[in-house]
């Protein structure tokens, strides 16, 4: 029978090869290396170089992800243009709200499509490739969001591309966080997921400031843009160390490690990865198995079958503990609370503010003011984001947004001197 490893021989083995890590005299080039030549002997002049190039690819990630938000803070602030355009073109403003509202609409269904098919292929064993996919199509998205004025087929050319750009975010963004997270060391985990924040937060502020009459039509794309200097970050970088581990790649997943990460961080970072898999039965015993040194007494599950029924399998294991189901769902309804809270404003406040009969100038200014602190805040709070609690992060942010949002609630429907109240002056 093959040997069964309970959770404390798997912490044992992994403190074990910490231990003889130095003392291994393996080859590095050899088929199932663990140890790379040279750790810790890195030049002190190359110490910085690891560490940018992570945050390179970190800054990539969330520039082609999360400053797309910027493509729905745009169409609120393009509303007053946009409305005398399609006025004209329909020749009825009621045609034209309708019109537009499935403009704003398409890409949150495309965003909602496409985080559930980043659920469906969360356990490809790639970060790259899917999220260059991802890139590509956000950028083929953007490009036909500026054909808007294309006799005939512009209305229905920019719906496509909006759900396209949309399709591609809800990609990237799922497909990104998990790449963010198993690049960098240990404790720069949580800064660089924060990092995704404070792109969408900056994207929301850049979107409001496109908004030239005469090329209206252009803005509705234009954060695109930046998606080609992420692909080409991309591509020159290496895939996830964790996924190469996954594809039993050791001697490559090493080569991400150095890419990424200072050789003091090889260690902790391979065990994190090693332990997790043991844990999460990525690894099985061999049928000979002996108490050897690892990884010499594991195969990886992904060579002893098919893939789907690997799948399946660890799908089973996972929802079957709550170990895995408690975070679950604190995060889902944490990332709910987040989206009710505020990315719904980023395409309706401008709107919503004139319903009540603010000027369009004082709505495009009013939401403005909205993302201005909300940009600066969390760019601030990156740099001393590991200095608090997650949960005080959480509690108190949230308590306060509440309350404001009650505020206004009230000062829009029942205020008589309210500052923007045209009539209060």
């Amino acid at each position: 029978m093959p040997h069964k490893f309970s959770s404390s021989d798997a912490m044992e083995i992994v403190v074990s090869h910490s231990k003889n890590y130095h003392q291994q005299k393996c080859q590095y080039g050899g088929k199932r290396a663990v140890t790379p030549p040279n750790v810790g002997t890195g030049r002190p002049e190359c110490i910085l170089a690891p560490k940018m190039r992570m945050f390179v690819v970190a800054l990539s990630i969330g520039a082609g992800s999360m400053f797309l938000v910027s493509l729905d803070s745009v169409v609120d602030n393009l509303i007053p243009m946009a409305r005398k355009y399609l006025i004209r073109f329909y020749g009825s403003e009621k045609e034209a709200t309708f019109a537009w509202g499935w403009v704003v609409s398409a890409r949150s269904y495309g965003i909602a499509f496409g985080c559930f098919c980043a659920f469906l292929c969360s356990d490809c064993p790639s970060r790259k490739w899917p999220l260059i996919c991802s890139f590509l199509i956000s950028f083929a998205g953007g490009i036909l969001c500026m054909l808007i004025r294309v006799p005939d087929f512009g209305i229905f050319l920019c719906c496509l591309g909006r759900f396209l750009s949309g399709l591609g975010s809800g990609l990237a963004q799922v497909v990104g966080s998990a790449m963010l997270a198993e690049i960098p060391q240990i404790r720069l985990r949580g800064t660089c997921l924060a990092s995704l924040t404070v792109w969408a937060c900056v994207g929301e502020l850049a979107g409001l400031f496109m908004s030239l009459d005469t090329t209206w039509h252009i803005a509705l794309g234009l954060p695109v843009l930046i998606i080609p200097f992420s692909l080409a970050v991309l591509f020159m970088a290496p895939d996830s160390p964790r996924a190469l581990f996954l594809l039993g790649k050791e001697n490559e997943a090493f080569e991400a490690l150095k890419y990424y990460q200072n050789s003091e961080n090889w260690i902790p970072s391979m065990k994190d990865i090693k332990s997790e898999m043991m844990f999460s039965n990525y690894y099985w015993p061999k049928e000979n198995g002996q108490n050897g040194t690892w990884p010499h007494a594991e195969v990886p599950l992904l060579e002893k079958g098919p893939i789907g029924q690997y799948c399946c399998a660890k799908r089973r294991c996972r929802f079957g503990t709550g170990k895995f189901v408690r975070p679950l769902l604190i995060g889902t309804f944490v990332l709910t609370l987040a989206h009710l809270d505020d990315w719904l404003w980023i395409s309706y406040s401008t709107q919503a503010f004139e319903n009540v009969g603010i000027s369009s100038a004082d709505s495009q200014r009013a939401s403005f003011w909205m993302a201005f602190p909300q940009a600066l805040t969390s760019l601030c709070l990156l740099f001393c984001f590991d200095g608090f609690s997650r949960r005080k992060l959480l509690i108190f942010p949230t308590l306060g947004s509440i309350c404001c949002s009650i505020f206004t609630i009230f000062a829009l429907n029942f205020g008589q001197n309210s500052l923007f109240n045209p009539k209060s002056g």
